[in-house]
């Protein structure tokens, strides 16, 4: 008989690695420009210029969760699900919450480049209206 223990190594797939943040690579704006981008005009400054966003690498990364919680239409969120199984793989989101969080931090990132000169916009803490606006 042979005394060489079986190999019980379990093969596989490597572990994924984080290349992008979530759903924002979705998003044709996020995608990688394949020309160079051109130089920055002006280094030093510490505040960005007008029409300039902060990515989210440049952006104080926060390990703190809270939870939020909204009401959408059953398509909105079967639309949701269906599109973070399609991409979940290839864009490296983890669970169906971070997927959410890269989408509203998407939109929230279009919002302050459109509405508030690429800056960010200044944190609310406190509660937001319940309930619809037409009915307050």
């Amino acid at each position: 008989m042979s005394t060489t223990p079986p190999d019980r190594s379990i093969a596989g797939l490597a572990p994924r690695t984080r290349r992008t943040p979530a759903a924002a690579s979705l998003l044709r704006e996020n995608r990688p420009d394949p020309a160079p981008a051109p130089a920055a005009a002006d280094a030093s400054s510490d505040v960005p210029a007008a029409g300039l966003e902060q990515t989210r690498e440049e952006r104080p990364a926060s390990t703190a969760r809270a939870q939020i919680s909204v009401v959408v239409a059953p398509e909105l969120r079967d639309r949701a699900r269906a599109a973070f199984r399609a991409a979940s793989y290839f864009e490296h989101v983890g669970s169906f919450a971070e997927f959410v969080a890269g989408a509203i931090e998407a939109e929230i990132t279009r919002i302050e480049r459109e509405h508030n000169a690429g800056l960010p916009l200044e944190p609310v803490r406190e509660n937001l209206p319940a309930g619809r606006a037409g009915s307050r």
